[in-house]
């Protein structure tokens, strides 16, 4: 067994444009914005769910209303 190692096999090579720091920046940065555009959609979505939910309220209370019409129409 030797001891003794070289450098270039302790010392990763890393090119001058910095492109391999971009990758460990990336995933993140779109884990990141997946999270805010997911959070947006829910958002998105219970907005329109309550709007839903608001229309069939009018919808029961005014089918309610025809059929008292109609009970006291006989």
């Amino acid at each position: 067994l030797s001891l003794v190692c070289h450098s270039q096999q302790l010392i990763p090579y890393v090119e001058e444009d910095g492109s391999k720091n971009d990758d460990r920046a990336g995933p993140p940065r779109f884990a990141s914005e997946e999270r805010r555009e997911i959070a947006e959609v829910n958002k998105k979505l219970k907005q329109k769910n309550q709007q839903l939910k608001q229309i069939m309220d009018q919808l029961r209370n005014l089918i309610w209303d025809i059929n008292a019409m109609l009970a006291m129409r006989n």
